[in-house]
Order: structure tokens, then C-alpha cells, then sequence
């Protein structure tokens, strides 16, 4: 294995994990450093495994995060929409069609 990857017969050795290629430190690191020089890359499951497992926690949690901000929005505009039927409702010398515009007004600035 050593002498193909040092002719460039492949890119990459995927492996399980290290200790699979040898149980000695020294020699996994003179294999790394030969693999190395001749620009092959040494995988692991374990590495490929924990980087997806990253990717989805993060994945996840801008799903969260987005989630919260939409709700605390839709929230906000909807209490905000019963204050002001409430105002609207207690204010009655306020005429229909300026309640209907200040209603529009309003939601159209909550909805920002």
C-alpha cells in the first residue's frame, strides 16, 4: 500500500480508523507523513461520521432558531392585533373607515 500510494495509484485511503492501518504510533505517523508527500489523504470513518453529525446538529439548530424567530413574530403581531381591536372596540368615536385604515396601518407595521 505504501509503495502505490507513493507512485500515485490512488487519492485516498479511507479506513475504519487508525489503529486499523497499524497498532503503532510511530508507524501510522511515518505513514502519514509518506502519504503526505505523495498528496494522499488519509480518511477515517470516525472523522467522516462526526463531521456529519455536525452538519445535521447545525442544520437543526438554524432550523430552531428560525422556527422561534417566525413564532415570536407571528406571536407578537397577533397580540399586537388584539391590543389594537381592543383600543378600537373601547374608542367608539373613532369613525369604521378610520378604524379600518388604522387597523391596516398598524398590522402593516407589525408585519415588518
Amino acid at each position: 500500500m505504501i509503495a502505490d500510494g507513493l507512485k500515485r495509484r490512488f487519492d485516498v485511503i479511507l479506513t475504519e480508523s487508525l489503529d486499523r492501518l497499524s497498532r503503532d504510533q510511530e508507524d501510522i505517523a511515518g505513514l502519514y507523513k509518506r502519504m503526505r508527500f505523495a498528496d494522499v489523504s488519509i480518511v477515517t470513518l470516525s472523522e467522516v461520521l462526526q463531521s456529519l453529525i455536525e452538519q445535521v446538529t447545525l442544520m437543526r439548530e438554524k432550523l430552531t432558531d428560525q422556527y422561534h424567530r417566525v413564532d415570536a413574530k407571528n406571536s407578537i403581531a397577533t397580540r399586537n392585533t388584539a391590543k389594537l381591536n381592543l383600543v378600537l372596540a373601547m374608542t367608539p368615536c373613532v369613525s369604521e373607515r378610520k378604524s379600518t385604515e388604522l387597523r391596516r396601518r398598524t398590522l402593516s407595521a407589525v408585519s415588518l
